[in-house]
């Protein structure tokens, strides 16, 4: 009993340990300014870590700047080029429409050049042969076709030959079409007779006739023949046969 109350009491007695108490706000405001701190000393290494790595974040952003800049300027150049680009093209292309402007212009002056070479040799031969026999012709007749496939261009030269002292030709020119319907041939009445297209027409030497007529009906066209009637008679006539397409 006695040494019981000895331990209790004496050297050998249970220690006890005297803290101060500390209030609960200072001890949540000691743990956030520690985390604070560790947090701004978690992100200096981690900026020097980048700046020794050479991941410089103030240089990144001002090579970013730079890069932006560049691209801003290299846009607006490409955008220039292409603007002048398509200039250039539509350039080309008008100098290229132009320039085949001026290909039909000279072809067509060509082949009207060729047409008044050929009528003036034929106005030399009939002045140059006054005691020839007088006779009507008809040279140069072809019939083209147009955007329409029913209407149809011709022209033809019809020429009158013998002394000057002959008197002009009077008459009209007829154009007697040939319409194939199916497997008949049918001669289409137009105007005149026996299917005739009827023109006056008047000369003295020679005279050039163009002009165009429409095509009746579903048939398809085959020859076409032209005349010279005067006085009720036929002095010329010339065939042409429409090329199948």
């Amino acid at each position: 009993m006695l040494r019981a109350i000895r331990r209790r009491i004496g050297v050998r007695s249970a220690k006890v340990s005297v803290r101060p108490e500390m209030p609960l706000h200072w001890r949540v405001l000691s743990v956030l300014l520690l985390s604070a701190v560790a947090l701004a000393l978690a992100g200096w290494i981690y900026d020097a870590g980048r700046r020794f790595a050479g991941f410089d974040k103030s240089q990144s952003g001002e090579q970013l700047l730079e890069l932006q800049g560049e691209v801003t300027r290299l846009r607006q150049e490409l955008a220039e080029v292409t603007s002048i680009a398509d200039s250039s093209v539509a350039k080309l292309q008008m100098e290229k429409t132009v320039q085949e402007q001026l290909t039909v212009a000279v072809k067509s002056l060509e082949e009207e050049n060729a047409k008044l070479k050929s009528e003036l040799a034929v106005f030399e031969s009939l002045a140059g042969n006054e005691h020839a026999i007088p006779s009507l012709s008809i040279s140069r007749f072809e019939v083209l076709g147009t955007d329409d496939p029913r209407v149809f261009q011709y022209r033809l030269l019809a020429t009158k030959s013998g002394s000057a002292g002959e008197r002009n030709f009077t008459g009209r020119l007829e154009l007697v079409l040939s319409v194939r319907t199916g497997e008949r041939l049918d001669i289409v009445s137009q105007s005149g007779k026996d299917g005739s297209l009827s023109y006056p027409i008047q000369f003295r030497f020679f005279k050039r006739v163009d002009g165009k007529f429409a095509l009746p009906g579903q048939g398809v066209l085959e020859a076409v023949e032209a005349k010279l009637i005067e006085g009720g008679q036929t002095r010329a006539t010339q065939l042409f046969n429409v090329t199948k397409k």
